[in-house]
């Protein structure tokens, strides 16, 4: 489980840190838009982290890394390298994605606890 978590807290930790302008990319995305994809996707993985049972929280900490996970991660390095190619700053990122963070819905210990952490940041 504690993979699993310290794997969860990873992703949240690149989401958070975000990357970060206002410049518009190719696909016409701004800084602001890809804090809301970004918030969207912690949104995921709060969903996710909600609908584990402890017995799934566990099983999933027996893995190298699960499935999901790996897909967040993923998605995430992605937004971030998107941010960096349309010159967004790692703080406007940051305060862009603290100022939706009430947003997020969270249910359940694991995902308050993802949740806790999020807000930390900000």
């Amino acid at each position: 489980m504690r993979r699993s978590l310290t794997a969860v807290l990873a992703v949240m930790a690149l989401i958070l840190a975000g990357c970060g302008g206002d410049d518009d990319s190719a696909d016409g995305a701004s800084c602001v838009d890809l804090a809301g994809e970004m918030m969207e996707l912690l949104q995921d993985t709060i969903d996710v982290a909600s609908d584990m049972t402890l017995e799934e929280m566990i099983a999933s900490g027996e893995e190298d890394t699960p499935e999901f996970l790996v897909e967040l991660e993923t998605e995430g390095e992605a937004l971030e390298e998107r941010a960096e190619e349309i010159g967004c700053s790692d703080e406007e990122m940051e305060q862009l994605m603290c100022d939706r963070v009430d947003e997020i819905e969270a249910e359940g210990p694991f995902a308050e606890g993802i949740m806790a952490s999020a807000a930390a940041e900000c």
